[in-house]
């Protein structure tokens, strides 16, 4: 966060890709974390790397808002494909999971955000994309 205030700061663009091993294993995270999802048959460990990823993103957002660059700036959240420790609980009512070709396997979310961009109104799109569909779309808006 200091290198993209310092960035701002001089009006230059930039470009963070925020890419965590989390919630793969091993589950380490702070018992605050953790704690709320110990229950019989639950992964704690995994539900609080995901809880604290939650959070970390909440700060990392308020940052940006903090610093006037919310507007001017493309936001890409997305995870992997498809669930691991918590499939046995949910996997969102999808068939299959990872390493499967069933929607429980490649099936993930993408949140686009860009203010001041051209990206319209929020709403859901139904045609099956992939990361590397992303990196050509934004050059054309460039």
């Amino acid at each position: 966060m200091a290198w993209i205030k310092r960035c701002a700061e001089r009006n230059e663009p930039f470009f963070c890709d925020l890419a965590t091993n989390a919630p793969h294993p091993p589950h380490i995270d702070e018992e605050k974390d953790i704690a709320p999802y110990r229950k019989p048959d639950q992964p704690a460990g995994f539900f609080g790397v995901i809880a604290h990823i939650d959070n970390r993103f909440g700060d990392f957002d308020q940052f940006h808002s903090d610093n006037g660059l919310v507007d001017e700036t493309i936001v890409v959240v997305m995870t992997d494909n498809g669930g691991t420790a918590g499939v046995g609980l949910s996997n969102a009512g999808l068939q299959g999971g990872k390493t499967t070709s069933y929607e429980g396997g490649h099936r993930v979310p993408c949140w686009i955000r860009w203010p001041s961009g051209r990206l319209g109104s929020p709403r859901d799109v139904t045609p099956p994309i992939q990361i590397m569909d992303l990196f050509p779309t934004f050059v054309d808006f460039f």
